[in-house]
């Protein structure tokens, strides 16, 4: 006996005839036919009695009717339970750094939600060591930065390179500077900041200063206007590339490892792994 049959054997009982159990069920009639032979087979009695005027159950059938709805209606409670535990829900709490933030989360979370429109997301900015330390703490479930923080307690997964670009205003040149250059960043410990830095010793360029702000738009303005350098994602400058906004001072600056940390204890695996997938398609796509 298999469900099927059982359908067929219901729609038959339903609509009356052979034949239109066959149109509702998108079989042919004799694939009907076949599957009731092998059933009333199996279970040792006629289920019909056929006649001039149709058909109708026998006391087999009747006894067979009440306990096929009964499996009918347990198949599809079981069909919907799991149905609804592959649909994940609840909410992930992201922390990312600002350019993650800005560039390419927005998109990968609408790309979840479209599949899983039942999780929430709250998403907030944190430098990497911040951003780490709240994962630690448990006050986030996963964190979207550049960082080779290694702990036994979290996992961390490489989703991108991020290629760099080291710019400056329309005016700037390093054969101009007279005087301290000035490199706009956020504050010590960022990962751009770091690599810059380590761009301009190699260069042998040790005179600078610096000007920090807590917020990227406040650092490409500064940039813009001529207070200084400054290193990001080539992602994040696009946009102002194409509108003369900046002096590409140098693009041999290389690429930056971009990861996921998250905690090896976190309940919400399944659902940050899926996300994770996302986030490197969105991450694959051209800039």
């Amino acid at each position: 006996m298999n469900i099927t049959s059982v359908r067929i054997f219901k729609a038959i009982a339903q609509t009356g005839s052979f034949s239109n159990a066959a149109k509702k069920m998108h079989f042919v009639q004799s694939h009907i036919s076949t599957q009731i032979k092998l059933l009333e087979q199996e279970l040792g009695n006629p289920l019909f009695i056929r006649n001039n005027r149709g058909i109708t159950l026998t006391s087999t059938g009747e006894i067979f009717l009440d306990y096929a709805d009964k499996l009918l209606e347990l198949m599809e409670e079981m069909e919907s339970k799991l149905k609804s535990q592959n649909e994940l829900c609840g909410t992930l709490r992201v922390i990312a750094t600002q350019s993650s933030a800005l560039c390419v989360l927005p998109y990968a979370i609408n790309e979840f939600r479209k599949k899983h429109n039942n999780m929430k997301f709250k998403i907030k900015t944190a430098g990497a060591v911040g951003a780490i330390e709240s994962i630690l703490q448990n006050n986030d479930d996963l964190a979207v930065v550049s960082s080779d923080f290694e702990s036994e307690l979290i996992e961390s997964v490489e989703i991108a390179k991020e290629r760099l670009l080291l710019v400056g205003s329309r005016e700037f040149s390093f054969n101009k500077q007279d005087k301290p250059i000035s490199i706009i960043s956020f504050k010590s410990g960022c990962a751009y900041r770091k690599r810059l830095e380590e761009y301009l010793d190699n260069k042998k360029i040790y005179l600078r200063e610096y000007l920090e702000f807590d917020n990227l738009s406040a650092i490409i303005s500064a940039v813009s206007a001529g207070c200084g350098i400054t290193l990001l994602p080539h992602r994040v400058l696009k946009p102002y590339l194409s509108l003369n906004t900046f002096n590409v001072l140098a693009e041999d600056v290389g690429e930056i490892p971009l990861k996921i940390f998250f905690s090896k204890n976190n309940g919400k695996k399944e659902s940050i792994v899926r996300l994770i997938e996302v986030i490197k398609r969105e991450y694959r796509k051209p800039v």
